[in-house]
């Protein structure tokens, strides 16, 4: 899982020698070959405005990697990687302020749910106590 990035500078994004290429100064986060990958979407969250609240997933058949929507290089990201998938990949989620998913690519799969939550049940007494007051979901 390559989720310890989420929470850093979006940075930039790109579609480079047929590789998705992500990166924040002079560092690389990661490349993923564009042959690699299996499942494109994106999904937003309620945790807006003060946090980043839109992201990109790309999954490959080893790993999985979130891009926030305001990376720089996002609009040109999506339609280089579409031209070379074959597709048009429109993002349909903007202004959504909950948790919202939808699968992007492979058209096969286009519009079904990316993610889906599970409810395992509350662990504590705390959890009941602040589902009560509208603080936990």
């Amino acid at each position: 899982m390559n989720n310890q990035i989420r929470n850093q500078s979006p940075g930039k994004i790109s579609f480079s020698d047929d590789k998705v290429v992500r990166s924040g100064g002079p560092n690389l986060f990661y490349e993923i070959p564009a042959e690699e990958i299996k499942v494109i979407g994106e999904f937003t969250t309620a945790d807006g405005p003060w946090f980043d609240d839109w992201f990109i997933t790309i999954i490959t058949k080893d790993d999985w990697y979130e891009i926030p929507m305001d990376a720089s290089g996002i609009n040109e990201l999506l339609d280089d990687l579409g031209k070379r998938l074959g597709t048009s990949l429109k993002w349909e989620l903007v202004g959504s302020t909950k948790w919202k998913t939808r699968i992007m690519y492979p058209e096969s799969a286009m519009g079904k749910d990316l993610y889906k939550l599970v409810d395992v049940g509350p662990k504590s007494l705390w959890y009941w106590i602040k589902k009560i007051f509208g603080l936990q979901k």
